[in-house]
């Protein structure tokens, strides 16, 4: 795992010791025929908490230096991990829309849910979670009254938005991608568009998409008529149940040994009594 930085002539390094971070002793290569210089930070281990470190190499060579940076394999790394998790997570949502729909009694409300593979992702948030009418109402207000900061904030509070996500969800329902869509929207975007984000970003983003992904589970069961069910396997104590096993086992064999022999006896005796 590598991180790569193009330090130019006008970024001045005092000490290239001072470069020797988190651990790390960079590898400086000039480049010919100039003051430029590639600084790189090299790990042989290609795990999590490899790319932990390189981040933090990367948040504090950037808030000191400003370099431009070439290569950020531990944000690669942060990338290959969410991506599923966000594919995972768009499938579901599409899924629970598409049975939503399909149960709601006013179909004009629902039209463009007919085709959402069809839109990007910020056309499919400002269908689930914009009211048109009440931004449409805010505008007019807007440009027909004088008002403060204050009076306007009370105003909009005032507003009862409609939105399709409500009309379509009870109250509570997949809560957190309610309550987070817009944080969800830019995890989303960093990941697909391969953006740098640091090892906290990476967390917070692994941590709300895997519970939201939970929540869309437990609304499609809901929604289809599913009891919720525990996938997590019960405790079991496997040593106990191989031993019980092996102690059955040992006791048929026993008795089969006793029944065997029981016969042997029986047969001797047979022949030791006189006709």
């Amino acid at each position: 795992m590598i991180q790569e930085y193009l330090f130019t002539d006008d970024i001045k390094i005092n000490d290239e010791k001072e470069l020797s971070l988190c651990g790390f002793v960079p590898e400086i290569e000039p480049i010919k025929n100039s003051d430029c210089k590639i600084v790189k930070y090299i790990s042989a281990g290609n795990r999590e908490e490899d790319a932990k470190s390189l981040s933090s190499v990367n948040e504090t060579i950037m808030e000191k230096y400003k370099p431009t940076v070439l290569t950020n394999e531990s944000t690669a790394y942060f990338n290959k991990r969410l991506y599923p998790l966000f594919n995972e997570f768009e499938r579901k949502l599409r899924k629970l829309l598409y049975l939503k729909s399909a149960l709601y009694k006013n179909k004009d409300d629902v039209k463009a849910i007919d085709n959402l593979e069809g839109m990007d992702f910020g056309e499919l948030f400002e269908l689930l979670f914009i009211d048109t009418k009440c931004m449409s109402e805010t505008k007019d207000y807007v440009k027909k009254y004088k008002f403060s900061s204050a009076s306007l904030i009370r105003h909009i509070i005032e507003i009862e938005e409609n939105t399709l996500w409500k009309k379509l969800f009870s109250d509570g329902a997949v809560s957190d991608f309610e309550g987070e869509y817009d944080t969800v929207r830019k995890h989303r975007n960093d990941v697909m568009h391969a953006h740098n984000i640091s090892y906290e970003q990476y967390y917070e983003a692994s941590k709300l998409i895997q519970k939201i992904n939970n929540e869309l589970d437990s609304e499609i069961g809901k929604t289809i008529g599913l009891k919720e069910s525990n996938q997590t396997a019960p405790n079991v104590d496997y040593n106990k149940v191989i031993n019980e096993t092996i102690e059955t086992d040992r006791k048929i064999s026993y008795w089969h040994a006793m029944q065997e022999a029981a016969q042997d006896i029986l047969l001797q005796i047979n022949r030791g009594i006189s006709p």
